[in-house]
């Protein structure tokens, strides 16, 4: 395919070569905001310290006395060498919740409050991203690394952040290998981006509302084997992965409770693509199949598994909606969910208090991600020297 266009702003992104697992290693680090910068080849501000010391212990004034530690309702206005505290805390935001952005905008939220500059991110559904949306036409998905090439490319000039951000950490968690989807490889690409703008769409999610989407998912299904299983050999690696790594964690369910699981899954299908006209379709008819796909979820009933089945102590002829029910009227999503979110934005050592903290927020918000997230972004811990 052709290169991108060499203007400055895009050459920027293109300077180093990028590997999906250098980008994902990025995004998953605990300090991943800074890390993703540093893979896109972008910097936050020209004239701030280096993104990994964005969290360090100011220096001292001139005066001899350390800056002031700012208060969550006023922006400080203590300056550091050239650069005042309160861009250097502006600029730590946009690149934990973000992946860094320019110095113009970086002052303009060092004027705001912890509260204000949280809300911008936040409750970012009336930004106008049109502009990103109309460059967005320039990628061909099913031309090689163009997928590659337009995620990293939303990641820079996105005027959501943190939409994008979510993203990326869904894809970190909830996630799924791309060459182990089967199929064609136009067909691979198709699920795979279907899924990655699934999770854009549920960034700010209620998490029972994205664990259903997501184990309806084609590519989630096809990965973790739901698509094939039945009453007579039910695949358990959608069961495991949910209750190990989407939800509870370790030590928190049985092997029978996986078990059970997997028997409710049963059955779950996708609508598959049309067959090609011959035996060995070419690349751009097999692109066509995968564009004119519109996959569909459903149930088999002569593959699922309708008896009982007993799960985390409760019996019933449960199906998969109601096992994720279940999982998330449990304690152990709570604290599990908010301490993986508490990592991806501050550090890797949660106290047991700042869970508490964030748990009794997803308590009281019924699972809402966004106000979790929204909790962590006004909080000491987000702002400290170990962040």
């Amino acid at each position: 395919m052709a290169e991108p266009d060499q203007d400055v702003t895009k050459s920027r992104i293109w300077d180093r070569p990028v590997t999906r697992r250098a980008m994902l290693a990025a995004g998953a680090a605990g300090t991943a905001g800074g890390a993703a910068v540093l893979v896109l080849g972008l910097s936050g501000d020209g004239n701030s310290a280096d993104p990994a010391n964005a969290g360090s212990a100011p220096t001292a004034t001139a005066g001899g006395s350390a800056a002031a530690e700012p208060t969550a309702t006023s922006a400080p206005t203590q300056t550091i060498g050239l650069v005042s505290e309160a861009s250097r805390r502006a600029g730590h935001l946009l690149r934990r919740a973000g992946f860094g952005r320019t110095p113009q905008e970086i002052e303009a939220f060092a004027g705001l409050s912890r509260e204000e500059a949280a809300s911008r991110l936040v409750d970012y559904e009336s930004i106008d991203n049109s502009a990103l949306e109309a460059e967005m036409a320039d990628f061909d998905i099913y031309q090689r690394d163009d997928i590659h090439r337009q995620w990293l490319t939303r990641m820079a000039h996105t005027a959501r952040p943190l939409e994008e951000r979510m993203t990326l950490i869904w894809h970190g968690l909830l996630v799924t290998q791309i060459n182990q989807l089967g199929g064609s490889g136009p067909g691979r690409i198709r699920v795979m981006d279907d899924q990655i703008e699934l999770y854009r769409s549920m960034a700010l999610p209620i998490y029972d509302d994205l664990l259903k989407a997501v184990g309806k998912d084609p590519a989630m299904m096809r990965y973790l084997n739901t698509a094939d299983s039945s009453k007579e050999h039910p695949n358990e690696n959608y069961g495991r992965e949910l209750l190990e790594l989407f939800s509870m964690g370790v030590g928190t369910y049985t092997e029978d409770d996986v078990r059970e699981a997997a028997r409710a899954f049963t059955g779950w299908r996708v609508s598959r693509p049309r067959r090609a006209a011959g035996d060995r379709p070419d690349r751009e008819e097999q692109i066509q199949i995968a564009k004119d796909w519109e996959p569909e979820f459903f149930v088999s009933t002569h593959a699922h598994d309708s008896g009982l089945k007993t799960f985390l102590g409760q019996t019933g002829n449960w199906d998969g909606d109601d096992i994720v029910d279940i999982v998330m009227a449990s304690d152990a999503p709570g604290r599990f969910i908010t301490r993986r979110l508490f990592t991806e934005f501050v550090h890797d050592h949660p106290s047991e208090a700042s869970v508490d903290a964030l748990e009794a927020v997803w308590d009281e918000t019924g699972h809402d991600v966004r106000e979790v997230v929204r909790a962590i972004l006004v909080s000491d811990e987000f702002y400290s020297d170990e962040a």
